[in-house]
C-alpha cells in the first residue's frame, strides 16, 4: 500500500513504460477518492481520459429497489462492450446519468478512445472487466473517512438529507462494500492509501 502521492507517481511511471491503448482501472469504496486519483493522473498524462462506470447505472425506472451499491445496479455488459470498443480504437455513444433524479438522461455522442483510458468505479475490478485491464488499482480509505466524505458530497451536490445518507449507508453502502467491493483490493496491482483528506 502506497500513500496518495507515491501511488500517483507509481501510475505515471508505469504508464510511461508502455504504448497504448492502456486501460487503468481504479476501484474502491464510495468516497474513497477514485475520481480524485483519476483526475490527478489524467491532468498530467497527455492523450488520456476517464471512462466512469457511474453513467452506466440502470436508473430507478429500469430496476427494482434503491440499492445502487451492488453490481446488478449497473449495466456491466454494456460497459464491457464499450470498454472493449474504446480499447480497439472505436468511439462510443456513452450514456449520461443524472444522480439527482437517478436516471439516464441521454447519451454523449462520439466519446473517443485515448492512449490511456482510466476506468473509475465501484466495480472497476469486476471479473467481467479483468481481461481488458492493464493496471489494476484500488483506492483505500477507512469507513469513517468515507462516510464523512459521502455525507458532505451527497448533501452539497445531490440534495440529500443527513437522514437519507445515514440510512443508505447502513442499509446498502456498508453491507455492499463488505460483500462486493472490499475483496477487489486483493486483485489490485497497486493499493493507494487515501485517508488524509476530510471536507471542512
Amino acid at each position: 500500500m502506497l500513500p496518495l502521492n507515491e501511488g500517483v507517481l507509481y501510475i505515471l511511471n508505469w504508464i510511461n513504460k508502455f504504448s497504448g491503448p492502456l486501460v487503468v482501472a481504479v476501484a474502491g469504496g464510495t468516497a474513497s477518492g477514485k475520481s480524485y486519483v483519476t483526475r490527478a493522473v489524467t491532468s498530467i498524462v497527455p492523450d488520456s481520459n476517464v471512462f466512469s462506470m457511474d453513467h452506466y447505472y440502470l436508473g430507478r425506472s429500469k430496476r427494482n429497489g434503491d440499492n445502487f451499491d451492488e453490481p446488478s445496479a449497473l449495466d456491466l455488459p454494456l460497459f464491457y462492450d464499450h470498454l472493449g470498443m474504446l480499447k480497439r480504437g472505436q468511439g462510443i455513444r456513452k450514456p449520461i446519468y443524472d444522480f439527482v433524479i437517478s436516471e439516464r438522461v441521454g447519451v454523449e455522442e462520439g466519446f473517443l478512445p485515448k492512449r490511456v483510458i482510466f476506468v473509475d468505479g465501484l466495480f472497476a475490478l469486476s471479473e467481467l472487466l479483468l481481461p481488458l485491464i492493464d493496471l489494476k488499482v484500488f483506492v483505500y480509505a477507512l469507513e469513517p473517512v468515507r462516510f464523512i466524505r459521502r455525507m458532505d458530497r451527497d448533501i452539497r451536490e445531490r440534495g440529500r438529507t443527513v437522514e437519507e445518507v445515514t440510512a443508505r449507508w447502513s442499509n446498502t453502502i456498508k453491507p455492499m462494500y463488505d460483500l462486493h467491493i472490499e475483496f477487489q483490493m486483493d486483485l489490485a496491482d497497486l493499493v493507494i492509501d487515501n485517508n488524509s483528506y476530510l471536507p471542512n
